[in-house]
């Protein structure tokens, strides 16, 4: 995906005849390897609009060096600040976290992880996932605020997964999202068992509201 610097120029000759975008664009979704779509993208300029949706319709990030604050390698937040009209194509972002053994004991910065920043400048985000490696490992209260501050900030987002540990002083913060309508907690903690409703009373409506726990931890 990086290696798509520019739009393609028009093809020389073209017949007149030919699928129309939208069609290849249905056809491409069920394409999922990524390699061959770019290939695809570079054939013509109707074959860049029909892969762009779904080259970059779900954008993984992995943080080999998670909490450290900066651009992980490799991002495709590269491609994306470099050519910004592919932000119109994102809606789902996955956050990988893979802490190295000199990151795990850190502290994360205040301001979380630095690329987060971006994802209100998505229009069109609609789910963001967070999964760290170490799903039971606690996640910090100052990353999960950062987080959420700049999910805030998101809004067409109306899907969340945490998929990581979730105790009684993080389930707050977490609930403060009130323009998600599907939130998933993998991991809840006991000790928030009989306290998230509190947090709900007066701030959600239900209806619009569905909590998945997938694992109850003791």
């Amino acid at each position: 995906m990086l290696s798509l610097l520019s739009r393609p120029a028009a093809e020389p000759g073209a017949t007149r005849r030919r699928l129309p975008v939208e069609l290849w664009a249905l056809i491409f979704t069920s394409v999922h390897d990524l390699p061959s779509l770019s290939s695809c993208a570079k054939v013509s300029r109707v074959l860049y609009e029909a892969a762009m949706p779904s080259l970059y319709g779900t954008v993984v990030v992995r943080e080999l060096n998670t909490l450290n604050g900066e651009m992980p390698p490799k991002s495709p937040f590269i491609a994306i600040n470099a050519h910004p009209h592919l932000r119109m194509y994102v809606r789902t972002v996955i956050h990988e976290a893979f802490p190295t053994p000199r990151f795990r004991d850190r502290t994360p910065p205040v301001n979380g992880t630095q690329w987060t920043a971006q994802l209100p400048m998505l229009p069109n985000l609609t789910s963001y996932r967070f999964a760290p490696s170490l799903p039971l490992d606690m996640t910090t209260i100052s990353l999960f605020s950062a987080l959420v501050d700049v999910l805030l900030e998101c809004h067409s987002l109306v899907d969340v997964t945490w998929q990581c540990s979730i105790d009684e002083t993080t389930l707050p913060i977490v609930l403060r999202l009130t323009q998600v309508r599907n939130l998933t907690i993998n991991y809840l903690q006991r000790s928030a068992n009989l306290k998230w409703l509190d947090h709900l009373e007066g701030t959600y409506r239900l209806e619009e509201l569905h909590i998945l726990v997938k694992l109850w931890l003791l």
